[in-house]
């Protein structure tokens, strides 16, 4: 849940910013790269070291380990099939201008818009 106030953010509302199960690892990470900060002991839990208006999902992406947003097959493909061989390099331009294309809308997209628009609240 996010609260208003203090800007908490806790780690089981938070595990929509990797589209993956909750793992903590990922906090880890993001701690590393000044997005959130943690705290130990009875009030626990994770904080945004940011203004959520000032952290892009491009920076979360980043800070989680981006991967492209199409990969090719972890197969070699077949050297003796026309279509096999020439695959990877016709496709490699293609997904390159797709992710691009992503990390260009995760960078216009604040973690603030995110929840503004989960929340359905005005400022986040």
């Amino acid at each position: 849940m996010w609260c208003q106030t203090t800007g908490d953010l806790y780690a089981e509302y938070a595990a929509f910013l990797r589209r993956a199960e909750l793992d903590y690892a990922l906090f880890t990470e993001a701690v590393r790269a000044g997005a959130i900060s943690s705290r130990r002991g009875a009030n626990a839990g994770w904080q945004l070291a940011r203004a959520p208006e000032a952290i892009s999902l491009r920076d979360i992406d980043d800070a989680l380990g981006a991967e492209a947003a199409f990969a090719m097959h972890r197969n070699e493909p077949s050297a003796i099939c026309p279509v096999a061989r020439g695959i990877r390099p016709a496709l490699a331009p293609v997904y390159a201008r797709v992710d691009d294309a992503v990390r260009r809308e995760l960078a216009a997209t604040s973690l603030a818009d995110v929840l503004r628009d989960t929340l359905g609240v005005d400022g986040a």
